[in-house]
C-alpha cells in the first residue's frame, strides 16, 4: 500500500531540522562550561596548598625537603 505523490508531499517527518535556535542549549552549555572549569581550577589550588604545606611542615619539623617520610636514612 503505497501512498500517492501528493500525500507523500503533504507529509513531513517531525524533528528533521530546528525551526528554532536552541537557546536554553546554549545557556545550560556555557554555565556547564564555566562550572567545570571553576571546579579544576580550585582543585589546582588545593594540590598547591597541600604540597606547600607539606614542605613548610617538613620545613618546621626540621626534616629533609621531600615527600620520603619512612625513608631508610631518617630512622638511622
Amino acid at each position: 500500500m503505497t501512498a500517492t505523490p501528493a500525500v507523500q508531499a503533504a507529509f513531513s517527518m517531525p524533528g528533521r531540522s530546528l525551526q528554532v535556535l536552541p537557546v536554553g542549549l546554549g545557556v545550560f552549555g556555557s554555565i556547564t562550561g564555566i562550572t567545570i572549569i571553576i571546579v579544576v581550577l580550585v582543585t589546582l589550588e588545593r594540590v598547591r596548598y597541600r604540597r606547600v604545606f607539606r614542605e613548610r611542615r617538613l620545613a618546621e619539623q626540621g626534616a629533609m625537603m621531600g615527600y620520603t617520610g619512612n625513608s631508610i636514612d631518617s630512622k638511622v
